[in-house]
């Protein structure tokens, strides 16, 4: 993703604590945080489910966006790339995961690229961050035309309640395979 849009999503997301009563302390900490390089060494997993997809031309699917193993997590961006002329993201919807440890959950800011999209949230309060495993989102694709594409991770960011960066450990993709079923099932008569 280049710097321009991680610096609207980062304004984004100071305008979401701006209107929603946030300190200016916790703005400047949220964005500075948002962009910066401090890592910790907590891994956590981020998975697609289904990891294998088959669909027909012009179907749509929703996909999970699943985290693993985390800690304390208060934001996240995640990046999907995929074969535009084989599929289209059509929509990228929060689950209720994030919110779930009693923090304010807003989100996602979605941005839409050919062939790629983003999107972020992020949460507000003094509960710890979510722990464990969970979806953070699902994303609902269309299926274009036939042929086989993978949906994979790129530039993918989850940060804890502090704004420190976990390391994404495991990243596992989805396989998305469209296929004109109706060439492929006829059954064969013989006399």
């Amino acid at each position: 993703m280049s710097r321009s849009l991680s610096a609207v999503l980062i304004a984004i997301c100071g305008m979401f604590l701006l209107f929603s009563g946030a300190s200016q302390a916790q703005i400047s900490s949220t964005a500075s945080g948002m962009s910066a390089t401090d890592t910790t060494f907590t891994y956590v997993g981020l998975s697609i489910l289904p990891a294998t997809i088959q669909m027909l031309p012009e179907d749509s699917t929703s996909l999970s966006i699943r985290l693993e193993d985390a800690m304390d997590v208060g934001a996240f961006q995640i990046g999907l790339v995929f074969a535009p002329d084989i599929l289209a993201i059509e929509d990228v919807i929060l689950t209720e995961f994030l919110g779930s440890s009693g923090r304010t959950a807003g989100g996602p800011f979605t941005h839409y690229e050919t062939g790629y999209v983003t999107f972020a949230a992020l949460t507000l309060g003094s509960h710890p961050g979510v722990s464990g495993n969970g979806d953070l989102a699902i994303v609902t694709v269309r299926a274009k035309a036939v042929g086989e594409t993978s949906i994979s991770f790129q530039q993918s960011r989850i940060f804890d309640t502090e704004s420190r960066r976990l390391l994404p450990g495991k990243l596992t993709p989805s396989h998305v395979k469209v296929d004109d079923y109706l060439y492929h099932y006829l059954p064969m008569l013989t006399r």
